[in-house]
């Protein structure tokens, strides 16, 4: 897993895993995280049992397949 920091004040803004070829970008760090849609629902294994997830997106237990 590898991270990225903020320079200003070191929050974490992206991680990834190289050999999955997916870097993640917080949507706290965007000016418009608005811009962008979810695509899917990872790590739904660990969701609390109030939270429905019905918008029709895939659904992985764990991380998304590579």
């Amino acid at each position: 897993m590898k991270r990225g920091f903020c320079a200003e004040c070191g929050t974490t803004v992206l991680s990834g895993r190289e050999s999955a070829g997916v870097l993640a970008v917080t949507s706290g760090s965007l000016d418009d995280p608005g811009l962008f849609r979810p695509t899917m629902h990872i790590w739904v294994s660990s969701k609390q049992p109030w939270l429905k997830l019905d918008d029709g997106l895939p659904q992985f237990a764990e991380a998304a397949p590579a």
